[in-house]
């Protein structure tokens, strides 16, 4: 922990004092578990992404909705059309289909080698693979609906 705070007020004194040249501008990840550290650099901003140019932040809205959101630079899009999702039973669901992995706060289903589902119980679910909500021949709505 003290590693992670004395990253944080560094950053924040470069911020404050206005070395913003000194800033790191990437998302610095330590995987105390597997021994690692490695940077996750911020790609430019994208002119389309209301995240980018206007500060929005749509994936974060409470409320499910009937959308897919694409999350700039992440190859992922988050879908959020329920509220609830019980990881219990959607790990005994999905496991025939799927290679599944669960934890406390997330359950992981890998359905094929190019896509993962990453469900939470707030009823959000992050398909990682694909930036296009029309990934395949019909789109990922087929297959999210299909297992979800």
């Amino acid at each position: 922990m003290n590693m992670i705070s004395s990253l944080q007020v560094v950053e924040t004194l470069k911020y404050l004092t206005n070395n913003e040249t000194s800033l790191r501008n990437s998302m610095h990840v330590i995987d105390v578990w597997q021994n690692r550290q490695y940077d996750m650099r911020f790609g430019k901003p994208v002119s389309a992404c209301p995240t980018c140019q206007t500060q929005q932040y749509p994936a974060l809205k409470a409320l499910a909705k009937d959308e897919e959101v694409v999350l700039c630079g992440r190859n992922t899009v988050q879908i959020h059309h329920v509220s609830k999702l019980d990881l219990g039973e959607w790990e005994q669901r999905l496991k025939k289909v799927a290679t599944v992995q669960r934890t406390p706060f997330l359950l992981r289903a890998k359905p094929n080698d190019e896509i993962d589902f990453v469900i939470f119980p707030d009823g959000r679910v992050l398909v990682q693979g694909t930036e296009n909500v029309y990934f395949g021949q019909d789109g990922i709505r087929p297959l999210y609906w299909f297992l979800i």
